[in-house]
């Protein structure tokens, strides 16, 4: 989610959104043994910065596309 990692939301209250986004809008494509993020997770990637953000986010794009992860409107 754009914008995240910087917004005013607690390390805990991120793991929450992005959980609740994963288990109500995505729950098709989780696989059995989705394991929910942690606060201490999510403290940990808010952490990295991203250098080469175009290169990581097409990587991830790639990532997403080789698992069929389709988009929210589709």
């Amino acid at each position: 989610m754009p914008g995240v990692s910087l917004s005013a939301l607690s390390d805990a209250q991120i793991a929450l959104v992005m959980n609740w986004v994963l288990g109500n809008l995505n729950q098709t494509k989780l696989p059995r043994d989705f394991t929910p993020y942690t606060a201490d997770e999510v403290h940990r990637y808010r952490g990295m910065r991203l250098i080469e953000l175009t290169k990581t986010r097409n990587q991830l794009l790639d990532q997403l596309v080789a698992m069929k992860v389709r988009h929210l409107s589709e």
